[in-house]
């Protein structure tokens, strides 16, 4: 009968607990990948002594996300998820091998019993809200022994766009977007617009609408995204730039940017 058995409880050989009917044992667990030997010495009522040890290591999982959204190919940053976009999440496991993990997904607090299953460490899920969707992962091993659960939070956020100055030679100069370009006047200054963050796919099919002081800027370009702002020599003036990107689909989502050009 455990309950008239005696227990001394051990943690890497050094003694913790003892009494009769303490089957029982809280352990505090270590810093990631800490591994503990836990023992226990049961002493039966017949004076019988039965061991038994496990060695536990302490895991951590690191939760990543990325999303199809498009981005310019210089950008660094993190991609924002649009509207009807896709992300998929990544669950990383350290002080364990994820591979023999039962990895069960939870989309808003409801089991995505498809995409979960041992080793299934990836979840991909679409964005159809403008919402923010709760994504949890519950992790354990085959025998119970071990569980850990994390969770985030993801909602779509809105496309961008920005305009920067093209060089002959050099290229987009992509260190950072445009508010204001002063120049000589006479000179010519060539434009990029970029978009950020529109759904995987859109680029070919978004429109592009300049505007000089206000002024659309009418025709049919071969390269919409591409501006091109001349000057005259000695002409002094101050100038506003716009631009405006958007989807081809009614409705669809889009992006504007401006900047003041100065020929002095």
């Amino acid at each position: 009968d455990r309950a008239v058995s005696s227990y001394q409880w051990s943690v890497n050989g050094v003694r913790q607990a003892a009494d009769r009917g303490q089957y029982t044992f809280a352990l505090v667990a270590g810093s990631e990948g800490e591994r503990k030997t836990v023992e226990v010495s049961v002493t039966l009522t017949n004076g019988k002594i039965r061991s038994k040890n496990v060695v536990i290591q302490s895991a951590h999982i690191s939760l990543y996300w990325w999303t199809d959204t498009e981005t310019p190919y210089w950008y660094k940053g993190k991609a924002l998820p649009a509207l009807g976009g896709r992300v998929t999440a990544i669950a990383l496991v350290n002080g364990r091998d994820g591979s023999l993990l039962n990895y069960l997904w939870n989309f808003n607090d409801s089991a995505a019993t498809q995409s979960s299953g041992v080793g299934k460490a990836t979840y991909d899920f679409p964005l159809n809200f403008p919402v923010a969707e709760k994504i949890e992962i519950q992790l354990s091993d085959l025998s119970g022994n071990f569980r850990k659960t994390k969770s985030f939070s993801v909602a779509p956020g809105l496309p961008e766009a920005a305009i920067y100055e093209t060089r002959a030679g050099r290229g987009v100069i992509f260190e950072k977007g445009l508010g204001q370009v002063d120049a000589e006047a006479g000179e010519t200054i060539n434009f990029t617009a970029f978009p950020f963050f529109f759904s995987s796919g859109k680029l070919p099919d978004l429109n592009y609408s300049w505007a000089v002081n206000g002024q659309a800027v009418a025709g049919t370009f071969t390269k919409p995204w591409k501006f091109v702002l001349k000057s005259n020599p000695g002409e002094f003036s101050q100038n506003s730039l716009n631009v405006e990107v958007s989807e081809s689909a009614k409705n669809g989502r889009r992006a504007a940017s401006a900047l003041r050009v100065n020929f002095r």
